[in-house]
C-alpha cells in the first residue's frame, strides 16, 4: 500500500502570476511566514490517497491525461 498524489506546478507566467497573488494576499491580510520566498504555485488534481487494490494509479495518470489533451 502506497500514499500518493498529483500535482501539477505551474511555469513561466502562470507561475509568476499566482506568486504575486499569493505574495499579495499575505501582505494584505498581514500572513507571516506561509508567502516566503519559496513560494511553490501548483494545483492538487487529486488526494492525497492510498493504493489499495481499488485504485489504480495507471488509471489516475490515464485520466488526468486524458482530461489534460482537451486545454491549453
Amino acid at each position: 500500500m502506497g500514499h500518493f498524489f498529483v500535482e501539477f506546478r505551474l511555469h513561466g507566467y502562470a507561475k509568476e502570476y499566482a506568486r504575486d497573488l499569493i505574495r499579495g494576499v499575505a501582505r494584505k491580510f498581514r500572513v507571516r511566514g506561509a508567502a516566503g520566498t519559496r513560494a511553490v504555485p501548483h494545483v492538487t488534481l487529486y488526494g492525497p490517497s492510498e493504493t489499495n487494490g481499488t485504485v489504480s494509479v495507471r488509471r489516475i495518470v490515464s485520466e488526468v491525461e486524458r482530461i489534460g489533451r482537451k486545454y491549453t
